[in-house]
């Protein structure tokens, strides 16, 4: 299935904590269960654009992971991936990079297994900013009827009783 960034999506969006890239060598694995694109904010909440007025997309990328934090918590993280698409360490082109590993023509889908890692810090694009983030991911498709694997299999029938073999019949005596 096929990641669709449709308006249902942005009605149905949310939920989920932030995974969390504290630490070089920080990573996260989960199975892809959406992918919306949202625009860019500030630390503030005001929308981020370019210069040109155009507003500043990422994707999102809900993994379900197998982290617990706390009771009530469903596993489910979120992943913001933005940056250059030709710098094969920003977000966006670690993305592109990790598909383009899986074979021509892969796209993210629903159920495929999702790791990132943060790898490093670049340089600082001016004085007094913070150094971007490295990033590293890999991905694998999802398996090709994978809920099926996971089901239940059915119990098979218990064999039938065998009746007991046929004894031989005596030939009819005559009188």
């Amino acid at each position: 299935m096929s990641i669709d960034t449709s308006a249902l999506d942005f009605l149905t969006g949310g939920g989920g904590k932030s995974a969390k890239f504290e630490t070089v060598g920080d990573r996260i694995v989960g199975t892809v269960t959406s992918a919306t694109t949202r625009q860019q904010t500030d630390l503030d909440g005001t929308p981020r654009v370019w210069s040109d007025g155009n507003p500043k997309m990422q994707l999102v990328v809900a993994l379900q992971t197998d982290l617990r934090e706390e009771p009530d918590d469903d596993g489910v993280r979120n992943i913001y991936v933005k940056g250059a698409k030709k710098d094969p360490q920003s977000g966006t082109g670690a993305l592109i990079a990790a598909l383009a590993a899986c074979g021509p023509g892969t796209q993210l889908e629903v159920g495929g297994r999702l790791a990132v890692a943060f790898v490093g810090l670049g340089t600082p694009p001016g004085v007094g900013m913070s150094p971007p983030k490295l990033w590293a991911m890999r991905y694998e498709r999802p398996t090709l009827g994978a809920e099926f694997l996971d089901a239940p299999q059915p119990t098979p029938p218990a064999p039938a009783a065998q009746a007991a073999p046929p004894q031989p019949v005596a030939a009819p005596q005559p009188v």
